[in-house]
């Protein structure tokens, strides 16, 4: 996820060779880029490769500006796959960065880019997640790299390895004249390592260095008839050149069995150290990478080089498949390139059917859990094992027994717990609300969420999605059901898919006339009723808190009572703050509201206003990310009580008097803040309401037990530190009344 790089992090990507850098895996990918004379970045951020957007925009001043390295923290991955049009002219090298299911949406120019073919280094980092650990679904980029012919390099998670093959695929990607796709994965991104490193590289051309002339190669741009001259070049040049480079420079790896050379097993460099691991629990490998029998690991899982595969089968019996998620690309070309070679080898790799036998899992995770039961299972069935056959099958039945005894413990005495908004998320109460709105109209709404923090209100207490179709795509789908079906239809985007991809939704809604316009005029009878959320929190949150179009310059300033006109980029850079309701208005939306995210009663008030307006109607659910909000807040609190200035804390209790435990306030909270004590009154058993001490005060809980009449026990609470001569009086004259009041 998201990720803030010291001082000394960034000082160590202008490390020199010989020296020794100790960071994560994106440092080593950004350091193996600097010394490769890059010239320009761009992506956008996602799950597993956030950490190298968040790197980028913290080593902006210090590292990238002196090299003259262009950097774009773009928009979607459509505008940062365009930046790759720079390296098709010029010897220009440069990568773009996004996750998996960005290169859906870069696809377009991607199919363009990969026609025209590029003269400069240029790589696409992809933040793989077949594991879907943080993506909503699962997918292959291998599905578009054989579609466009665009060579895949896989990396062993290593600093050392990750550094090398980094500086390889610019080269890889010169000698094939192709964009090269680096992924990274889930369990690798993450790692942190230590490795020598080498020099950095000043590119020749840069914001720096600007070249005069520009004189393009016509024949390079995709439009038939050269089209079809490219798709030529391609598969007759570029992937030929992509096999011998792969070749020449051993970019996969061969481990030759030090047991025996007929049982051979291959996988590809994200499984590789979950395979290593497996092996050397069961006998059959050493922590230096020394195995019993053959091991092919390929860096490059696209292309494949028909020779290599071939030396590697030839003369092996029995050869094991280990291959991430579906489908099994590298099975099913090992399988056909071993039956044209007519190799009697027999080849087993995914789960199979009543005709094929395979092993493994064709979802989930390959990690050491997963793959140490069918590896296992492998050489039980087809190695002579020399008596090793008993200790690996008592070895799996322990394996099993913990297994079952670790499922057993969490279906019995783990609390259940689902994820959820994080303490004083502002889009909680958009979700409180609308659910109470339901129950008070007695009216089930059709709810179509999009991509976001907000997608967990599928999950309790809220259970509020009934969709979930890519960034942007909502109020598309919105459109279609409000012509099916007579409900109102209720749409959630955040502030960075708004700019993403939902402005193109909003056109689509306004031109295809679903807006109040039509109704005065009379141009439409049966009009959709489609209320749209834009849940403004400032940042482009759920990858870590990225900066957007709405992020605020200084919130610090703002909470001191300045205007929010003044917003900042990745860069560090002030920019220009879009006014959202300005801007709506412009794209011809009639009906625009902006309502304080934690204002309960107005938010409750606003749908329902909203709900018997005809068309379409936004409301702009403005609150700053709590947790973004209360770093600075820490910093602006504790400046200000140095200077023995007044500072207010607010938060939340609960009258233990009051509360009885009848929990229907958790049923519009679900807060992590949110706890249970056991009653204190004798006359009630149970649990009651508590509030942790990490409550933040946001009032949610609250403004849900009053506002939406449920219950007095909850109340705000307002801690004063330098508190002002007249707060000081008042408090003298509040506790006298109380005592008067409890002595009556």
């Amino acid at each position: 996820m998201g990720r803030s790089y010291n001082n000394e992090d960034i000082q160590q990507l202008l490390l020199g060779q010989g020296e020794s850098m100790t960071g994560d895996m994106g440092m080593f990918f950004l350091k193996g880029c600097l010394e490769s004379g890059i010239s320009y970045a761009a992506g956008y951020p996602g799950a597993p490769t956030s950490n190298v957007m968040d790197l980028l925009g913290d080593s902006e001043k210090d590292v990238l500006e002196p090299y003259g390295i262009y950097f774009e923290p773009s928009i979607n991955e459509a505008a940062a796959a365009a930046k790759l049009y720079l390296s098709i002219n010029e010897p220009i090298r440069g990568f773009v960065n996004w996750k998996v299911v960005g290169t859906n949406v870069a696809s377009d120019v991607l199919a363009h880019i990969a026609s025209s073919g590029v003269k400069g280094g240029a790589v696409i980092l992809i933040g793989e997640d077949e594991e879907c650990i943080s993506t909503t679904v699962q997918m292959k980029s291998h599905v578009y790299a054989k579609g466009f012919f665009l060579p895949i390099i896989d990396p062993i998670a290593s600093p050392a390895h990750i550094l090398k093959i980094t500086k390889q695929a610019f080269e890889l990607s010169e000698a094939c004249n192709q964009p090269v796709m680096m992924l990274f994965r889930s369990h690798s991104s993450n790692m942190i390592g230590t490795a020598v490193v080498g020099d950095n590289k000043v590119p020749e051309i840069s914001f720096l260095k600007k070249k005069k002339e520009f004189v393009p190669d016509l024949s390079r741009v995709p439009i038939p008839p050269d089209t079809l001259i490219h798709a030529k070049e391609k598969y007759n040049m570029r992937r030929p050149n992509a096999i011998e480079f792969i070749r020449k420079n051993k970019m996969n790896r061969w481990d030759k069995g030090k047991s025996s050379r007929k049982i051979g097993i291959i996988t590809h460099g994200g499984v590789y150290n979950s395979l290593i691991t497996t092996l050397n629990e069961l006998g059959f490998a050493n922590l230096l990478g020394e195995v019993s029998f053959d091991l092919l690991t390929l860096n490059v899982i696209h292309p494949l080089d028909p020779g290599e595969i071939k030396e590697f089968l030839e003369g092996k019996e029995k050869v094991l498949i280990i291959e991430q998620g579906e489908p099994n690309f590298l099975e099913e070309e090992i399988k056909n390139l071993a039956y044209d070679l007519d190799l009697p080898v027999k080849i087993y790799g995914k789960q199979g059917n009543e005709f094929v036998q395979g092993y493994i899992p064709k979802t989930d995770a390959l990690t050491y859990d997963t793959l140490i039961l069918p590896v296992a299972q492998f050489f039980l069935d087809h190695v002579p094992l020399n008596g090793q056959k008993e200790v690996i099958e008592k070895f799996l039945n322990v394996k099993k027994q913990v297994d079952e005894e670790i499922a057993t413990e969490i279906l019995t005495k783990w609390l259940p717990r689902s994820p959820s908004f994080c303490t004083g998320c502002p889009e909680r109460p958009v979700f409180s609300t609308l659910k109470r709105v339901e129950e008070e109209l007695d009216m089930r709404f059709i709810r179509l969420i999009d991509i976001g923090c907000y997608t967990m209100a599928k999950l309790p207490p809220f259970n509020m999605s009934d969709s979930c179709t890519g960034m942007g795509s909502a109020l598309d789908v919105g459109m279609g059901m409000a012509n099916m079906y007579d409900r109102p239809i209720v749409v959630v985007f955040g502030d960075g898919t708004l700019f993403h991809g939902g402005f193109r939704n909003i056109d689509n809604a306004i031109h295809n006339n679903i807006n109040k316009f039509y109704k005065d005029n009379n141009l439409r009878k049966d009009e959709a009723n489609v209320l749209l959320f834009i849940l403004l929190n400032y940042h482009t949150a759920m990858t870590g808190d990225q900066e957007n179009p709405m992020t605020i310059y200084d919130m610090a300033e703002v909470l001191g009572g300045s205007k929010k006109s003044k917003g900042i980029n990745m860069r560090g850079e002030a920019v220009p703050r879009v006014d959202l309701s300005h801007v709506f208005k412009a794209h011809g939306a009639k009906w625009v509201k902006t309502i304080p995210s934690y204002d309960i009663g107005l938010m409750k008030k606003t749908i329902k206003q909203a709900l018997n307006e005809p068309g379409l109607k936004i409301i702009v659910s403005d609150g700053e990310c709590m947790l973004e909000k209360q770093r600075t807040l820490r910093k602006v609190n504790a400046k200000r009580l140095k200077e023995g200035k007044r500072v207010e804390t607010p938060g939340v209790q609960v009258d233990e008097r009051l509360c009885n435990g009848c929990w229907p306030c958790s049923e519009y909270v679900g807060c992590p803040s949110e706890g249970k004590i056991p009653s204190q009154n004798p006359l009630r058993k149970g649990t009651i309401r508590h509030m942790m001490p990490t409550c933040v005060g946001c009032g949610v809980c609250s403004e849900v037990t009053q506002k939406f009449g449920l219950c007095p026990s909850t109340y705000n609470t307002y801690t004063i530190a330098n508190p002002s001569l007249v707060e000081k009086f008042a408090r003298k004259v509040n506790s006298g009344l109380i005592k008067v009041l409890r002595a009556i």
